[in-house]
């Protein structure tokens, strides 16, 4: 008897210093959030294409990009504007939307403000269902990592839709673990929340597949009325995008990315066809293609694992390893619940081929409860297990801490110190642009993706134009489009200046230059 109570005042005792520690990390999130607002003062890759649409539907009433981005025979060619291609539309209509009920054009501050909201819901559900399902210690311990997670804590504000990504993966996890079969209506909140997911990014496309993985695992007691009606829910839910992507390019699913894929793999090139530049297929899938492809998805699998080693620490990895071990071993159920989702959103970031820094967000929250897990678990062992596990958090808090020293502390791009020097010499470009002649500007660098995160300063109407490297094509882009203004950098300057020897310099700094085309 009076081991028990030693061992229910211990439980008592831990659970007070996980609830002191999650206090403290909370405080401190919440703080680092603020600050992120500040430090997140760029529109960093696609952030920047959220904020130009959401900006055109703000003042045009309109999903579109106000540029020429998109080659392809699915769009308009001799046009400044069009559709929104490269993601799906729902995270730039909700930050437009917002954009004009407060009757302002400033959609980057919404769309920082917006990914605050996903960020605070997610530690917010982590917290809520851990207390909610009785593991109020793991509870504690999660949210306290999610709440002062470097990467976390700046996708809190910069923009980006990756915070929400992360959020929607565990209340997958959640609804997979409480799924009801004989409930429909947990049929159709899964459909509802794999439809969302589809509209706010297309890597959410394992969405559903987990779902019916998972149910394959159990299907003696699965109800095909229920996953009747979440195929409904699910449809339904797209249904405003299906129509969206039918009315603009003529096909129910559409994303111009794919054709960066196609490209990378020899299967596709852009260049002059008759009187357009446009994007068409260029060769077949064969034994080469395929083995270029397995390459490509080699390389980002390791690029993956690397980073997410390095943005984690072997500390919280060795925690999660442990409480994912211990729970697959004691409760399968519950083990492939918190599974799936992430193993199949990895899977889906492989198959792409490509890595990106920003693809590991969504991964992490549910490396955090694996550590919270593996930390617990530990706790019945003996007095040295006891100590490893206190070591290996305050090893992960101090790993992470790390990344706040960096400046800025920005985790968008890897090694961010060179993308931040190039903005801070982009920005004052930007903003003298905005006061010469109106004109349409060619962005044709190969820094901050071609001058394309110049738009939403200056506002000028814009051609995109990095990859395009033979002179004919760069020539017919600016005949096209009546260009006045050729954005270049360190690198493309020379090729511009020979291309056009007519071109002046009218504004440049020893990273940028904008050249004026002679009329």
């Amino acid at each position: 008897m009076g081991s028990d109570d030693e061992l229910v005042k211990m439980n008592r005792c831990l659970s007070k210093i996980l609830l002191i520690i999650t206090v403290l990390a909370l405080v401190t999130g919440s703080i680092l959030r603020i600050g992120a607002f500040n430090w997140n003062n760029r529109l960093q890759g696609d952030v920047n294409l959220f904020a130009l649409t959401a900006r055109e539907f703000v003042v045009h009433s309109r999903l579109y990009y106000p540029m020429k981005s998109e080659y392809s025979d699915n769009v308009e060619y001799q046009v400044l504007r069009s559709p929104a291609s490269q993601h799906p539309p729902l995270w730039p209509f909700v930050s437009g939307l917002l954009g004009k009920v407060f009757h302002t054009d400033d959609t980057f501050l919404i769309l920082k403000a917006t990914s605050e909201i996903a960020g605070i819901l997610l530690i917010a559900i982590i917290a809520f269902v851990g207390m909610y399902t009785g593991w109020l210690n793991e509870a504690l311990l999660a949210t306290s990592f999610v709440g002062v997670s470097p990467m976390l804590v700046d996708f809190s504000a910069n923009g980006s839709p990756y915070i929400l990504l992360a959020t929607m993966i565990i209340l997958a996890m959640t609804m997979l673990e409480h799924f009801h079969y004989q409930t429909i209506t947990d049929y159709v909140l899964a459909g509802i929340l794999c439809g969302i997911a589809l509209q706010v990014h297309s890597v959410m496309m394992f969405m559903p597949v987990t779902f019916f993985a998972f149910w394959l695992c159990e299907r003696s007691r699965l109800r095909w009325k229920g996953v009747v009606a979440f195929l409904f829910a699910g449809l339904l839910v797209l249904t405003p995008w299906i129509s969206w992507n039918l009315l603009h390019f003529g096909k129910p699913f559409y994303s111009y990315s794919i054709y960066f894929l196609l490209e990378k793999l020899d299967l596709a090139q852009h260049g002059i066809y008759g009187d357009v530049i446009t994007t068409r297929m260029t060769g077949a899938v064969n034994f080469a293609t395929i083995r270029l492809y397995i390459s490509m998805v080699a390389d980002s699998a390791l690029n993956f694992s690397l980073f997410y080693l390095l943005e984690v620490g072997p500390f919280c990895l060795a925690l999660a390893l442990v409480g994912g071990f211990t729970l697959f071993r004691s409760d399968r159920r519950k083990a492939t619940a918190f599974a799936l989702p992430p193993v199949l959103y990895t899977t889906t970031i492989f198959l792409w081929a490509t890595f990106k820094y920003r693809f590991l967000v969504p991964l992490l929250p549910a490396t955090y409860i694996g550590a919270a897990f593996g930390f617990m678990e530990l706790y019945d062992r003996r007095p040295l297990w006891k100590s490893l596990r206190w070591i290996c958090l305050v090893g992960t808090i101090v790993w992470g801490a790390q990344g706040f020293l960096e400046q800025p502390p920005t985790r968008y791009y890897h090694n961010d110190a060179s993308h931040a020097a190039h903005y801070e010499k982009m920005l004052p470009l930007a903003r003298e642009l905005e006061q010469l002649e109106p004109g349409v500007v060619l962005g044709y660098s190969r820094s901050l993706d071609g001058g394309l995160e110049t738009i939403y300063w200056h506002r000028f109407p814009f051609v995109y134009g990095r990859g395009f490297n033979k002179v004919e094509e760069v020539r017919k882009l600016v005949h096209d489009f009546d260009i006045r203004y050729i954005w270049a950098d360190q690198a493309t300057v020379h090729h511009v200046e020979s291309y056009f020897p007519e071109a002046k310099i009218s504004l440049g700094n020893e990273l940028y230059y904008v050249l004026e085309i002679s009329e």
